[in-house]
């Protein structure tokens, strides 16, 4: 196992285990107060929703965090209603708990956000910047000595950018930021972190636009094509082309051509 993937496996560790234990630590003080509180998952869904929703439409990332914190005690208090007020199951409140908030949230995203129960990016303002640490700038310009490069980086980069430049950053371990990653060749493009989701989505209907089996024959022989011969990539290309000739896809695209009208693609 490379050290990257080390590091990448203790960063995303760190990263996801934070949430939980939280949430192990709020299901032991409720345990303590009379209440095992099965519902916390619910409650944590609601408050991620609330702080994403009012961090959205506000562009304050406190309010956004007071957000979360009321939904998640709304939830809590009404869990302990039915279940020290009224003697309640306590098992089947938080799981009622645990079901409302899944249904609640995805209905009132579409019904406010339009994007399938998602919410949308935040703005300027709606996300809590980055902790740097001290001296993290001085350190991040410093290579890593002593170690080679992981993740078969030595083999895809040159092939992106070039033997002379793929050499100049994995000798000095230069880090690259997202203008000059864009003009390189190593991203498609670089944008607003706001602009992210938005870009992508309008990439994604470009191409789900064109017709699908010429796309997947594209991919192919893309993927294909990186360990293939000249001749041999040629050939597997003239065999794809006589596959995507022979489809209504293909009559589609000409007649929408020859009509000046826009195609209309079914897949076969």
């Amino acid at each position: 196992m490379s050290y990257d993937i080390v590091i990448s496996m203790l960063a995303a560790t760190l990263r996801l285990t934070t949430p939980l234990l939280l949430g192990c630590l709020a299901g032991l003080y409720s345990e303590r107060s009379g209440i095992f509180d099965i519902g916390l998952e619910g409650k944590m869904l609601v408050g991620a929703f609330a702080a994403a929703a009012v961090s959205y439409l506000t562009a304050n990332m406190w309010l956004g965090l007071l957000a979360a914190m009321a939904a998640s005690v709304l939830m809590a208090m009404i869990h302990g209603l039915a279940s020290i007020a009224f003697r309640g199951n306590q098992i089947i409140s938080g799981v009622a708990i645990n079901f409302l908030a899944d249904g609640l949230t995805v209905v009132v995203a579409i019904a406010f956000f339009s994007l399938g129960g998602d919410t949308p990016p935040m703005p300027p303002g709606g996300r809590f910047p980055p902790i740097i640490w001290p001296y993290a700038d001085q350190i991040r310009a410093v290579p890593i000595v002593g170690l080679a490069p992981g993740m078969a980086i030595s083999y895809l980069l040159p092939r992106l950018i070039g033997v002379a430049r793929a050499h100049e950053m994995l000798f000095t371990g230069r880090l690259v930021e997202g203008r000059e990653a864009a003009a390189l060749g190593i991203l498609n493009r670089a944008v607003p972190a706001a602009q992210v989701l938005p870009v992508a989505m309008e990439l994604a209907r470009e191409i789900a636009a064109a017709a699908p089996l010429a796309v997947r024959a594209t991919k192919a022989a893309i993927r294909h094509g990186l360990d293939l011969h000249v001749r041999e990539a040629a050939r597997a290309e003239a065999f794809a082309q006589a596959e995507t000739l022979a489809t209504e896809d293909c009559k589609e695209g000409i007649a929408a051509l020859l009509g000046k009208r826009t195609p209309q693609f079914t897949g076969r």
